[in-house]
């Protein structure tokens, strides 16, 4: 290891960065919460959250279902830690296991 990390502070971070459906399937696991999910086009998606926005706002309602979300979902947010792999970060957790902590650490979380 290149570097003293007892100072650093990382938020989160992997060196193999987690697919969307890995996300899913591992919160369903930690939170003991299997739902049926549902793979479906984006453009499809993208366009009932508009006309479902529309019609919210028309009722006078905040929509549940709103397209900034479904824009949220497909957009890369790949934060890849260079600096941590390059100087010998030693990771702690895989995926299931960070969740796993944060459940042991904040309960309330996962009710």
């Amino acid at each position: 290891m290149d570097k003293d990390f007892d100072e650093l502070i990382v938020n989160f971070g992997l060196p193999d960065i987690p697919t969307l459906k890995e996300y899913v399937e591992s919160i369903q696991i930690v939170g003991n919460a299997r739902r049926r999910t549902l793979n479906a086009p984006y453009g499809l998606v993208y366009a009932v959250a508009v006309v479902l926005a529309a019609t919210a706002r028309l009722l006078g309602k905040y929509p549940s279902i709103h397209p900034a979300r479904i824009k949220k979902l497909v957009w890369q947010t790949y934060v890849i830690p260079k600096y941590l792999i390059e100087h010998g970060y030693p990771f702690q957790f895989t995926l299931r296991q960070a969740l796993n902590d944060w459940k042991s650490e904040q309960p309330d979380d996962w009710k």
